[in-house]
């Protein structure tokens, strides 16, 4: 069956097939390059296949954690890229002594639009995923995510797995990240009536106005975060924690720095709940041998840092240049 009639067969034509690849490299103002990128250009060419997915079970997202050069990074899996990217925050995330040095790219690439990417440079980066790991060529900027796209794809014979919701590298499976319709934001209201002393911190029982449960029944953590025109109104300090919000009530730390005590009533909207996406492991910095030993900074205000001194000095002097311009003298 050729190209044509298996998009035809899933609703699609040919042309909408390409017009729906994310970011294609422009062909009409490429400039020659070295060999191995030449040669590579031309596999890729060769093998502009199309592939259409008529139906998916499952429910799962294109998105997978993996590291590269050292660093957490959480990439999604784009067949219409050509080229695996990565953004510019995400490059500078790496640690400087581990960050490659980018190459200069004379090869021009084009969203869908026919719009430009501004690309940083590119270099060899060696990203992993569990116990598998590779350097590649990544290109750095450009684009709002990392891409993980079809020269990674193909080289490494990447396989889908809807029905676990994973990814097959080279013989690794890796899981993708799963997508949530419940995972929303939501108001965070008070279930009881609640005496704030004064100068006092005190600890409310409170809840969700609406459900943010995952759909596979795992627990939802994320961050209560101070609602402004709470703290506004009743001149409370709230604290940002992170909270789980698959049990039926959540606990809120309020502090009352007023000359007066405060009631807060049963029903009053206190916070905001924003889901987190994931939670990580502390990275044992506190641990011995890890520790940055950085000189701590002198707070003695008598001593006036140089850069302000230079900086004084300099408006002395232009100060002293434009006075005897004008014939006048200093007075002091």
């Amino acid at each position: 069956m050729s190209r044509g009639d298996i998009c035809g067969c899933a609703g699609y034509s040919l042309d909408d097939s390409k017009r729906n690849k994310a970011i294609q490299e422009s062909t009409d103002s490429q400039p020659k390059q070295e060999n191995l990128n030449s040669e590579d250009s031309k596999t890729n060419d060769k093998q502009d296949n199309v592939a259409v997915i008529a139906s998916v079970k499952g429910n799962s997202r294109m998105m997978i954690d993996g590291m590269i050069e050292g660093s957490a990074i959480t990439w999604k899996v784009d067949t219409g890229s050509r080229r695996t990217f990565i953004t510019e925050q995400s490059y500078y995330s790496i640690m400087p002594e581990c960050r490659p040095v980018l190459s200069r790219v004379d090869t021009q690439f084009e969203t869908a639009d026919g719009s430009t990417l501004n690309i940083l440079g590119t270099a060899v980066m060696n990203i992993s995923f569990g116990d598998f790991s590779a350097a590649f060529q990544i290109y750095a900027g450009g684009v709002k995510l990392n891409l993980l796209s079809e020269d990674f794809i193909s080289k490494y014979r990447c396989q889908w797995n809807f029905d676990s919701g994973s990814l097959d590298i080279n013989g690794f499976t890796a899981p993708l990240e799963k997508e949530s319709v419940n995972v929303r934001s939501s108001r965070v209201i008070a279930i009881e009536t609640i005496d704030i002393p004064v100068r006092h911190e005190i600890i409310l029982k409170a809840k969700l106005t609406r459900k943010v449960y995952a759909t596979d029944n795992s627990e939802m953590f994320g961050i209560l975060c101070p609602d402004s025109n709470f703290m506004r109104k009743y001149g409370l300090a709230v604290r940002r924690v992170l909270v789980n919000a698959s049990r039926s009530q959540i606990y809120s730390r309020i502090l009352n720095p007023c000359d007066t005590d405060i009631i807060l009533y049963k029903g009053t909207h206190i916070r905001w709940f924003v889901p987190a996406q994931k939670i990580v492991s502390d990275i044992g910095l506190m641990e011995e041998g890890t520790v940055c030993h950085v000189r701590e900074m002198n707070t003695d205000q008598q001593q006036i840092p140089q850069y302000i001194w230079r900086r004084c000095i300099e408006m002395e002097e232009k100060t002293s240049h434009k006075m005897k311009e004008r014939g006048l003298e200093r007075f002091c």
